[in-house]
């Protein structure tokens, strides 16, 4: 994405992030910035130059209600809220905010190969299991119905984004037309009643496991219980208070920069 698209692209996630912070405090909603959000706040103070989008975790009771919520209001100006629950098509499982069609051509962006340009993906905090055996079930259930999912998928998959593996197999999925097999909204239902399995229980672990990372998201529970405002760019995003804790875990040494080869956006956008 060039510098300039980059630019627009962070002056509307921003606009979005002011009503996020206004619909959210407004409702008691609850959200914690993660990832290289929650990186960008604490080392950047802001974005991260070359990242292109807001992700956010929510703890699952404030996520359902807020699904429950974006049926009825549209909440913000320039994008929709979008998920399984209200869209046949969505390619997520979590939650994303997906920019409308009239403000792409405002800022002078482009469309995602998918459907629509994604400003913010908002994740559930879910707990894991705390015995083994069940943590051993939970993972294969987990595995298991992502993999049909994606399998589901794999006719819009973007599979330049990943492994050679996986890329291999999508390819062939969608060669095959494999995705006309399978019910994406099905697997996502089954996906939603496995992670909420903990809802109401106090674990020892708990994160978001929808996430790119999976298991490593789970950090200890209580880290999820108290948060702070954090500078980020004009405005202010929630993080969880210990973000060393949570911060080195996900990335190690995360106060230092990577290499500039490594400096790009994990997203593609058509230019």
């Amino acid at each position: 994405m060039s510098n300039n698209n980059l630019e627009s692209l962070h002056k509307l996630e921003l606009s979005v992030l002011k009503q996020i912070n206004d619909f959210f405090d407004e409702n008691n909603l609850i959200y914690f910035a993660i990832g290289g959000t929650f990186l960008g706040a604490v080392r950047h103070k802001g974005f991260i130059p070359w990242d292109d989008d807001i992700d956010i975790a929510m703890p699952r009771e404030s996520y359902n209600r807020l699904i429950k919520l974006s049926k009825d209001t549209d909440i913000f100006d320039e994008a929709s809220v979008v998920n399984f629950h209200n869209q046949e098509n969505a390619r997520t499982y979590f939650t994303q905010i997906v920019v409308k069609d009239d403000y792409l051509v405002k800022y002078g962006l482009k469309e995602n190969r998918i459907e629509g340009l994604a400003l913010v993906d908002i994740l559930p905090i879910d707990g894991y299991p705390d015995n083994h055996l069940m943590q051993t079930i939970y993972k294969f259930r987990i595995y298991v119905n992502k993999a049909l999912a994606a399998l589901s998928n794999s006719d819009k998959r973007e599979i330049n984004k990943v492994d050679s593996f996986r890329t291999l197999i999508y390819s062939i999925a969608k060669k095959l037309k494999i995705y006309k097999m399978f019910n994406r909204k099905k697997y996502y239902q089954k996906l939603d009643k496995i992670y909420s399995l903990n809802l109401n229980k106090e674990t020892k672990l708990s994160g978001t496991v929808t996430g790119a990372y999976m298991f490593k998201e789970l950090v200890e529970s209580s880290f999820w219980k108290t948060r702070e405002k954090y500078k980020f760019e004009d405005t202010f995003i929630y993080g969880g208070k210990d973000f060393d804790k949570y911060l080195t875990h996900i990335y190690g040494q995360y106060m230092i920069l990577p290499p500039e080869e490594q400096r790009k956006s994990i997203h593609e956008v058509i230019e």
